[in-house]
């Protein structure tokens, strides 16, 4: 098959990405993976990440050719111990100087944070590399040049501003960072390259932003109106006026706080269920149109309403699933209530060992069929969406693609994800 037999309607030199409705095999390699992780304690999920990305990879087609993952086990358990062998010495570091200084603990507090905050940022740009150098498409490697530090400095900085800004520079540091992103990766001889205006992403940002900033100033009122009515409420107990009505200050400010805190929550909950959507699809369209690998271009036609259209089908099984989960165990415990076991418990360490076992079991299952349900319905179809969305342009110029200097990959590239995993951040 040639590149020309593999393009779409629209045109001879536009290729749509290919992903499956169904998939097919995911739920048993997804059942299998999580059960291994849960009797090895953990370990196997260096194999499950591994088969999950082959899967991915695989099942995702352009212009009729699937991607491949090479990545390996032994990569990511190698960098995985690299990592805990630099974190473990510096966070005794941190410990030994929250000992012997004055005021240690908060320097220690601070330094600790600023250390793996940076180190953070450092290791999820460095795992996108792992994830590139492993990824061939007709047979030639994406690759990422290796400037971490200043892209982890560079995200630091854009992210106080964000916060000083109440949000309102988050899609210009969503930008700065893919065009840095972009702008370092290459497949084969074909550099990428990203452009993009501001405008259109603050055309699609302003409501979730304005909405947001409006319910924080909201709660901040609140919080004054909130701290006002407790100094009225203690002033009393400090001048020896000591009351009935100061005896339940204490009450009357939970019963206060509780609603408005809940309302709080509740309102952000709904603006990003609103308006999310809206700015990120509006965004990868965005980022898709104004991205390039050498002649190849790219656009997207994702909507809002397909992203939720997968959110949905996942709350709706989910809710289903977890209202039946319920009611069995429901009908378990009221089994286990009436029969001779409850009473055994008492005075017997086996029944009690037997009634642990079969809540683990129970608790067990919930995990599994939670995890499953996610990956199937959530990870893969939001997969499916994105991916699907995509068209490149121009692709007859795939032929005049050629390798890249030879790059040696070596098991200890794998450290970046090992980092990544340890801190807890890791992407797919």
């Amino acid at each position: 098959m040639t590149i020309g037999e593999a393009t779409s309607q629209e045109g001879d030199n536009t290729a749509s990405v290919e992903v499956p409705q169904i998939a097919v095999g995911l739920t048993g390699l997804g059942l299998r993976g999580i059960l291994l992780m849960v009797f090895t304690a953990g370990l196997y999920r260096f194999w499950y990440i591994t088969q999950l990305r082959a899967y991915f990879w695989y099942n995702t087609k352009i212009a009729g050719f699937p991607l491949e993952y090479t990545g390996q086990p032994i990569e990511l358990i190698t960098g995985f111990c690299i990592a805990v062998a630099v974190l473990l010495p510096l966070y005794l570091v941190f410990f030994i100087l929250s000992l012997g200084l004055e005021y240690g603990v908060m320097i220690a507090n601070i330094g600790a944070f600023l250390a793996l905050w940076f180190l953070s940022e450092y290791a999820v740009f460095r795992a996108r590399r792992y994830r590139l150098t492993r990824t061939l498409y007709r047979g030639l490697r994406f690759n990422q040049s290796t400037r971490a530090a200043k892209y982890a400095a560079m995200s630091m900085v854009l992210w106080l501003g964000t916060i000083a800004s109440l949000g309102w520079l988050w899609p210009m540091r969503r930008k700065w960072l893919q065009a840095y992103r972009t702008r370092h990766t290459s497949y084969g001889t074909f550099a990428g390259s990203f452009s993009c205006k501001l405008a259109p992403l603050y055309s699609a940002a302003w409501p979730l932003l304005m909405s947001l900033s409006l319910i924080f100033l909201t709660s901040i009122w609140l919080g004054i109106d909130l701290w006002q009515t407790k100094l009225e409420l203690v002033e009393p107990v400090f001048s020896g006026q000591w009351d009935s009505n100061s005896a339940d200050a204490g009450e009357y400010l939970i019963r206060q706080a509780a609603p408005k805190a809940i309302a709080i929550i509740g309102l952000i909950l709904l603006a990003l269920v609103c308006f999310g959507p809206r700015y990120s699809a509006a965004e990868f369209r965005i980022f898709a149109n104004g991205t390039a690998f050498g002649p190849i271009q790219f656009s997207s036609t994702l909507r809002a309403k397909q992203m939720l259209s997968v959110w949905a089908k996942f709350v709706g099984v989910l809710a289903l699933c977890g209202l039946v989960y319920w009611v069995i165990g429901l009908i378990m415990l009221s089994i286990m209530a009436r029969s001779s076991l409850a009473g055994a418990m008492v005075d017997s360490a086996s029944a009690r060992y037997s009634v642990l076992a079969v809540l683990g079991m129970f608790y067990l299952v919930g995990v599994v069929l939670y995890s499953l349900i996610h990956l199937v319905l959530m990870r893969f179809a939001l997969w499916r969406v994105y991916a699907s969305s995509l068209r490149l342009h121009h692709i007859d110029q795939l032929e005049t693609a050629r390798a890249d200097k030879a790059t040696k990959l070596r098991n200890r590239d794998g450290w970046s994800e090992g980092f990544a995993d340890a801190l807890d951040v890791g992407g797919f």
